[in-house]
């Protein structure tokens, strides 16, 4: 009979990103993207995990690091690839140096697209 038992988790990709933004303002600067999603073990592959499903409801992206810009995420999509072991993630928003005040940009707006693969086993 098959069995199969399905969990859920939350991870966070992480890259470097020494030119993100504005010039070099982001040197010591890393791009971060988490997500939700849930994952299957099957009866007789407990050591073999594989997504199932990535909740883009849950898809957030930030900087961290030493960094004068800011990034506002505008979209976000994910596919499972590679028969469930891994994840294609993709964010897009721009970095802002300057400040927004009621929806107003003063300063300089850098629209962006950032791209990762996220792997089941470093998920887990």
């Amino acid at each position: 009979m098959y069995r199969s038992s399905v969990y859920s988790g939350n991870h966070t990709e992480t890259k470097w990103a020494p030119f993100s933004g504005y010039g070099m303002t982001g040197l010591a600067c890393w791009r971060n993207i988490s997500y939700t999603f849930k994952y299957e073990l099957r009866e007789g592959s407990l050591y073999d995990p594989y997504f199932t499903n990535i909740s883009e409801n849950y898809i957030t992206s930030y900087i961290s690091g030493l960094n004068a810009v800011s990034w506002n995420q505008t979209g976000k999509s994910a596919n499972i690839a590679n028969n469930g072991k891994s994840v294609m993630l993709k964010v897009s928003g721009y970095y802002l140096l300057g400040v927004e005040v009621a929806g107003f940009t003063i300063g300089a707006k850098i629209p962006d697209n950032w791209k990762m693969t996220s792997h089941i086993d470093d998920a887990l």
